[in-house]
């Protein structure tokens, strides 16, 4: 979680009162924090990753100046109102960019007063959204700039590898190739424009460059202490991620007196996804969300009515509006509340504004016997049997990728396999249907071991759509073989309460050695499968020994 270091004079200064740091240690948790110990004046704070709002001073002050206020405070205090005037900029946003970054929105800040405090919050809030929302910067990066050193109006294009200007860090002009290849920023996230032909690029009206998103800014228009007006563009490949994260700077910026412009961002008709429409941002106005009082007071077990909950919210800098009748609430939320998504989302705020230590304590109406699932039990008899056969247990990933899920077991892709969209590595494109290659990866993993290697694990495979319940065993060694497991088998069955249930009878698989290969019957039907791998699954897993495996049903047993 996103770890905020709040300077104590300033957060006082912005919430209008003086905060004694020991006090605040003790209330902030409540709102959804974990606050550090105080070096200085400065007070270290873990915000919970769905309040991005709360991810500067500014943004903290303005939490807390309701959340601590007090009643009668409370009472007379407005909400947050953010006036955004027009400001008469014009950003056009060209298609080619739909094939690198298609998306970018834009502000305006006026009266900026440039203080050390605000220069400081400014990077760790930039940077907070970076990693947070932007997700590293490849959902959102933001560009904030000096709007006296551009002449308007702004385009979004894109541009080869060729086009020199000088960034930010640097004192000569570069291609947008070198800073790629060179540049502190351009190494660190080259991988984000990685394959692509052309390079997203923004320009003004006299086509100096004011970034190169995602990467790195222009140094014509780097902030100073000097700075007044400021341009913020954010770009991104989803319009809600960069639209969040305008709305939760901009307000920050008016958190400390500066006033809001909005900019018109006029999007191509060849354009993917907004085609000839025209963005005006940010929009900062509230949005609703309506609520019944009963499920309300059902779960957090109170008897309040709908007046009595527009103090709570407001707490949280919610507006609530009861019904005539009394029955619902109409819940207003302004734009930077970017967690709230869901009714749930809403009752959370209203228990934190309620206070979870004003909750009333009841017992509960039913009472019941907890007891482990027969699934769970059977789990527990297959992990201490395989302990007491001398095996290890292992975890191993549910993922796996087609080479050693399925070629290398020598098997065909099943046609119902489930697969994951955009998957970090092609070892990790799909959802396992065996635990035996997984545990093969690990046998690999540590080939270099000493022998007898001898593991097993109970987890979760598809098959058939469903998740099931499997157990698994491996064992290597020079003399390991068919005889081996089968004396394994016989000894685990009866565990189970089921070997006058059971037998074992030959069985052909491809992973499997013919003729050394069998399956476990329980009252006719297969419940599992044994016996030594075929010498083309050990070396495709890069083992040099016999192997052999197991793999139950644990939910047929």
């Amino acid at each position: 979680m996103p770890v905020i270091n709040l300077d104590m004079d300033d957060l006082s200064d912005l919430m209008g009162k003086k905060l004694d740091t020991e006090d605040l240690i003790m209330r902030i948790p409540m709102i959804g924090a974990d606050a550090g110990t105080p070096e200085g004046k400065t007070l270290p704070v873990e915000f919970f990753p769905d309040r991005p709002d709360m991810f500067s001073v500014e943004g903290a002050a303005r939490a807390l100046r309701y959340f601590l206020a007090t009643d009668d405070e409370l009472m007379s205090m407005p909400l947050p109102d953010y006036p955004v005037k027009p400001s008469g900029i014009t950003m056009t946003v060209d298609p080619s960019v739909c094939e690198v970054r298609p998306f970018v929105v834009g502000a305006v800040v006026r009266n900026v007063t440039m203080s050390d405090p605000l220069i400081q919050s400014l990077m760790d809030h930039q940077e907070k959204l970076h990693i947070t929302v932007g997700r590293k910067r490849v959902k959102a990066a933001i560009g904030v700039h000096d709007l006296s050193k551009v002449t308007p109006p702004f385009r979004y294009t894109t541009e080869n590898g060729d086009r020199t200007f000088i960034p930010l860090l640097k004192d000569h002009p570069m291609s947008l190739d070198q800073i790629l290849q060179r540049h502190e920023k351009g190494v660190a996230y080259a991988h984000i424009l990685e394959g692509k032909g052309r390079y997203p690029i923004i320009y003004d009206k006299e086509d100096e460059v004011l970034s190169f998103p995602p990467i790195i800014n222009g140094i014509l228009t780097a902030v100073t202490e000097e700075t007044t007006d400021i341009f913020i563009d954010i770009t991104g490949m989803e319009l809600r991620p960069i639209t969040m994260a305008l709305n939760i700077l901009s307000t920050a910026f008016a958190e400390r007196g500066a006033t809001i412009e909005s900019v018109e961002v006029v999007y191509h008709p060849e354009h993917e996804g907004l085609a000839g429409k025209t963005l005006v941002c940010p929009d900062l106005g509230w949005k609703e969300k309506t609520i019944t009082v009963d499920s309300l007071n059902d779960l957090l077990n109170t008897e309040l009515n709908g007046e009595d909950w527009i103090l709570p919210f407001k707490r949280m800098g919610l507006r609530a509006e009861p019904s005539q009748d009394g029955t619902t609430l109409t819940i207003a939320y302004p734009a930077y509340r970017a967690d709230i998504l869901h009714d749930w989302d809403i009752f959370e705020d209203g228990a934190i504004g309620f206070g979870y230590q004003n909750i009333p304590e009841t017992a509960p109406k039913i009472q019941t016997t907890g007891g482990a699932l027969p699934i769970m039990q059977t789990i527990g008899k297959f992990q201490r049997t395989m302990v007491g056969f001398g095996y290890s247990e292992v975890k191993s990933l549910t993922l796996v990728g087609e080479r050693d899920g399925y070629h290398a077991m020598d098997l065909p892709v099943p046609k119902d396999d489930i697969m994951i969209h955009n998957p970090i590595t092609e070892d990790h494109t799909r959802l396992r249907t065996s635990l035996i290659p997984p545990l093969l990866s690990i046998l690999r993993a540590n080939r270099h071991r000493d022998l007898p290697q001898q593991i097993f694990e109970p987890g979760i495979v598809l098959e058939k759509g469903c998740n099931v319940w499997k157990g698994v065993g491996l064992a290597t060694h020079s003399k390991a073989g068919f005889t081996e497991m089968k004396s394994l088998i016989n000894s685990l069955i009866p565990v189970f309460g089921l070997e006058k249930k059971s037998s074992i009878r030959q069985k052909d698989h491809p992973s499997f050695v013919h003729g050394r290969c069998a399956e476990v019957v329980v009252d006719g039907n297969p419940v599992g499968v044994f016996g030594e791998l075929h010498p083309k699954v050990i070396t495709s897993f890069e083992l040099e020994y016999p192997v052999i495996a197991f793999e139950l049903s644990l939910q047929k047993l």
